[in-house]
């Protein structure tokens, strides 16, 4: 009889103690939560961030000891199922204020990693254009030079191709040089000399 009353007695400290845990923990949540609405007006998105981490890991705790109480409840058997749910109903309600503060800081939180997400992708996308735009200059610049090559080329051969016309033009219009042989004032050199001044038809 004393060592039932006894086991009894233990399971009722037990339970006592997991309550005062849970509530424990509650305060904990509600002085990390407090200040949240300041902290989302600094913008501090570290602080949010250790807000965050701190208060996930704090709910859980909550939880889980929320879940270990009815099992102390029902060995006791000191309880109904209905009474257990309505405590659970109630401790729930303890931290529920809190709860919707951690809600609007993850929203906080989302909102503010989607802007770093767009502002590193935005970022990604300029670098990507430069590079592309720095490529595509690159691509211009070689088919410059190509064309210019080109050109010079075609200069050089049309400069090449009006002096050979050019120096084909004078060697057809030039008359051929008459070669002039002096008279040398013998009587045997006169012949000659008449011969190349007097036209052929009048041989």
């Amino acid at each position: 009889m004393y060592v039932a009353k006894d086991i009894t007695m233990q399971r009722e400290e037990a339970e006592k103690q997991q309550e005062a845990e849970i509530d424990k923990e509650i305060e904990k949540l509600k002085y990390n939560l407090y200040p949240v609405d300041e902290i989302i007006k600094e913008d501090d998105f570290a602080e949010l961030e250790f807000v965050k981490k701190r208060t996930d890991a704090i709910l859980d705790k909550i939880n889980n000891l929320i879940a270990s109480v009815p099992e102390l409840k029902i060995d006791r058997g000191a309880e109904t199922q209905r009474a257990i749910r309505q405590w659970k109903k109630d401790i729930k309600e303890k931290y529920a204020q809190w709860v919707l503060a951690m809600n609007k800081l993850s929203l906080v939180l989302e909102k503010r990693r989607t802007k770093i997400d767009d502002e590193a992708e935005r970022r990604k996308q300029n670098m990507q254009r430069e590079k592309d735009e720095e490529r595509l200059d690159e691509l211009r610049q070689r088919e410059r030079s190509m064309w210019e090559e080109k050109f010079a080329a075609e200069l050089q051969m049309m400069e090449r191709k009006i002096k050979m016309e050019k120096s084909a033009k004078s060697s057809l219009a030039k008359p051929p040089q008459l070669k002039i042989t002096g008279f040398k004032g013998t009587a045997a050199d006169w012949v000659c000399f008449e011969n190349m001044h007097v036209p052929y038809t009048s041989r």
